[in-house]
C-alpha cells in the first residue's frame, strides 16, 4: 500500500530528527542543520552555521566601507578603513 509507505517514519542518524520516508533524501541533501557545508573561503560547518559564517565573518564576503561606501571582500575593508581615515584626517588638515 503505496500510502502506507509515504507515512513511514525513518530517522537522520546525524540530527536525530524523525523525518517521513517521502521526505528523508530532500533532508539529508538539503535541509539538514547537522549536514557538513563548506563556504567558498574553504572554511567547514554545519549547515545551520554557515549563514552566520557568511554574514559575519567569512573574509570573502562582500561588505561596504562604512567610510567611502566602496564594496570590497571584509579581509580587506580593515585596511582599506584606515586608508579612509587618513584621507580624511589629511584632507582636514
Amino acid at each position: 500500500n503505496k500510502s502506507k509507505c509515504e507515512n513511514q517514519m525513518s530517522v537522520d542518524l546525524g540530527c536525530q530528527e524523525k523525518i517521513r520516508y517521502e521526505d528523508y533524501y530532500q533532508h539529508v541533501t538539503q535541509n539538514c542543520g547537522d549536514l557538513n557545508a563548506e563556504c567558498k573561503c574553504g572554511a567547514h560547518f554545519k549547515q545551520k552555521l554557515l549563514k552566520t559564517h557568511i554574514n559575519d565573518e567569512c573574509p570573502n564576503q562582500i561588505v561596504e566601507c562604512s567610510k567611502c561606501h566602496l564594496q570590497m571582500p571584509r579581509r580587506d575593508i580593515h585596511q582599506n578603513v584606515d586608508q579612509c581615515l587618513e584621507s580624511v584626517l589629511l584632507i582636514n588638515k
